[in-house]
């Protein structure tokens, strides 16, 4: 089986809350990734999305 060489870039989070703010639309945090690199996230690095 080949893979790709072809990459998937997206931008940052907090670059599309910031889009989507200035578009006048409303942006919601559906399920953010309860876990990072095997370990849990931590609160305050989720609730720094609520100052975007």
């Amino acid at each position: 089986m080949e893979l790709s060489k072809e990459k998937l870039l997206f931008k940052s989070p907090k670059e599309v809350i910031k889009t989507i703010k200035n578009a006048g639309g409303y942006s919601f945090l559906a399920h953010p990734s309860a876990y990072e690199n095997g370990e849990i996230t931590e609160l305050m690095e989720l609730s720094a999305f609520l100052h975007i």
